[in-house]
């Protein structure tokens, strides 16, 4: 929703609206380098949630000072750009890793549909600039610090053995704590199965003989 809002607003900020879309647009190319390697380094739970308090920050100051200040409105909405390219990336990829198997291209579609319905509030929210003009970013730091709040409860799926049913869905992330980064706690689970797996597949293989040319068994 914040992604956009702010380009829906972008018309309505100060000085050029060409250069200010230009700006916004650019900037989330590093925005989606560092997400790249925030995602494998440290995690799918704690990146958008850093991204999203820093996010909600700048738009609080967007929408708190005052309108004379237009060049800091510009930098906060630039920087919240910024965090919400980095955050984009990283949810799409945590959404898909949460669902089951069988359930993962359909959960997926169904999260983004709700997003989309959502969406639809988008043009309400930056119509509240009419009334005042820092409005519409009081309204996404909201947003933002609630979804972060979400988003901390989450289970953290990088390096971890992803649901394959849904009972495994059910008790994915239990025993995680809150603050870990790195969650240790499927190393032994996913050595078990490992170990497990490696048996099964001594005890079903089958040595079958095999003749080559000159009659002799292998």
């Amino acid at each position: 929703m914040i992604y956009e809002q702010i380009t829906l607003n972008t018309p309505y900020m100060s000085g050029n609206q060409f250069l200010n879309f230009f700006i916004l647009s650019v900037v989330e190319l590093p925005g989606s380098v560092l997400s790249g390697y925030l995602i494998g380094n440290l995690g799918r739970r704690w990146t958008p949630v850093i991204f999203g308090i820093f996010m909600g920050i700048v738009c609080l100051v967007a929408g708190l000072v005052s309108e004379n200040m237009s060049i800091l409105i510009i930098l906060c909405v630039i920087l919240a750009k910024f965090a919400v390219a980095v955050t984009f990336l990283v949810i799409y990829v945590q959404a898909t890793e949460l669902f089951p198997t069988p359930l993962r291209a359909t959960g997926g579609a169904v999260a983004s549909t709700i997003s989309s319905i959502f969406g639809l509030l988008n043009p309400s929210v930056i119509y509240t600039g009419k009334y005042y003009s820092g409005a519409p970013y009081l309204v996404m730091s909201v947003i933002s610090f609630i979804g972060c709040i979400c988003a901390s409860f989450l289970p953290e799926t990088l390096r971890q053995h992803l649901p394959e049913t849904i009972e495994d869905a059910t008790d994915f992330g239990v025993g995680m704590k809150y603050w870990s980064i790195h969650p240790d706690y499927d190393r032994k689970k996913r050595k078990s199965i490992r170990r497990q797996s490696e048996v099964y597949i001594r005890s079903k293989s089958i040595s079958v003989p095999l003749e080559n040319d000159n009659n002799t068994k292998i």
